[in-house]
């Protein structure tokens, strides 16, 4: 991640930031399940931000 101030302002950005999340939970598939809210939360609001 380049700033970490900004918003996010490309898809790249977006995609940057999920991955971070996802390792920052420990998550190791590309694509947790339904039911790791906490990830799925954070997944909303950065699509939000976005």
């Amino acid at each position: 991640m380049k700033d970490k101030t900004r918003l996010i302002s490309s898809k790249d950005d977006l995609r940057e930031y999920l991955e971070a999340d996802r390792k920052a939970l420990g998550l190791n598939n590309k694509r947790p399940k339904l039911s790791q809210f906490v990830y799925r939360f954070e997944y909303s609001l950065r699509h939000l931000e976005y």
